[in-house]
């Protein structure tokens, strides 16, 4: 789960340390392994709101690549429905799999059901995949800063190769400098149509054992206009 370029989660941590006015340098996730506690709550059209509860665990194996499960503990009819992401040597390779506890059965998430929506929230499986930096991430290139909250933030532009990232051409993060948290990321689809925006306010951000990552998330979907709330409310590093 290595994070380049001052590629930091949105809801994951990320190491301080680069001050303000420096350019953005690497850091990584914790050297073992995490579990975060999380809630999502997603509103649609007519601001209905659904809760769920989960945890993800991630480890780093042996050979240095990421593995991560999500797993529901609410509501009961989610209850054990899980995720596993395997990261693969091969840049933007994974295997991902999903279990049902209604069907007791394991299904691999296939390329074409990796842009479908993740358990009724407005997150997919690659949109889970990437925020929370479980993979590699496609190359990007800094551009002009800009301002969020009223204060200057670097910005930095990818555009994902074929088969790294199916649903998105282009990929846009602005990344707090002073504690190299991504504020917000915006999504383009084909036709350079901005698709979904994440987004962050720095009076989330929370520090644990030396490492930063912001409490609260809101993905919106412009298109189907949802949203879906992620809350962090415990993490444990080790």
């Amino acid at each position: 789960m290595l994070l380049r370029s001052c590629l930091v989660s949105l809801v994951a941590l990320a190491l301080a340390g680069s001050a303000r006015g420096e350019e953005p340098k690497s850091a990584d996730l914790p050297k073992v392994s995490s579990v975060q506690s999380i809630v999502l709550r997603a509103k649609d059209r007519v601001a209905t709101i659904t809760e769920s509860r989960a945890t993800i665990y991630w480890k780093r194996a042996t050979d240095g690549r990421s593995r991560v499960l999500l797993e529901f503990s609410k509501p009961e009819d989610l209850r054990g429905a899980s995720v596993l992401l395997l990261e693969r040597k091969q840049a933007g390779e994974r295997d991902m799999f999903m279990y049902l506890p209604e069907l007791r059965a394991v299904k691999r998430i296939t390329s074409r059901m990796v842009s479908g929506a993740m358990f009724g929230t407005d997150f997919s499986y690659e949109d889970f995949e990437m925020i929370e930096d479980y993979s590699r991430k496609p190359a990007s290139k800094r551009i002009a800063d800009a301002t969020l909250e009223g204060e200057t933030v670097y910005v930095l532009e990818g555009q994902p190769a074929a088969g790294e990232m199916g649903a998105y051409t282009r990929v846009v993060e602005y990344i707090d400098p002073a504690t190299c948290v991504r504020l917000k990321t915006e999504l383009f689809e084909s036709g350079d149509r901005l698709r979904k925006v994440a987004s962050s306010s720095r009076s989330s951000l929370a520090e644990v054992s030396g490492l930063h990552y912001a409490r609260l998330l809101t993905l919106k979907d412009l298109v189907k206009q949802t949203e879906t709330d992620l809350a962090i409310e415990k993490i444990e590093v080790g």
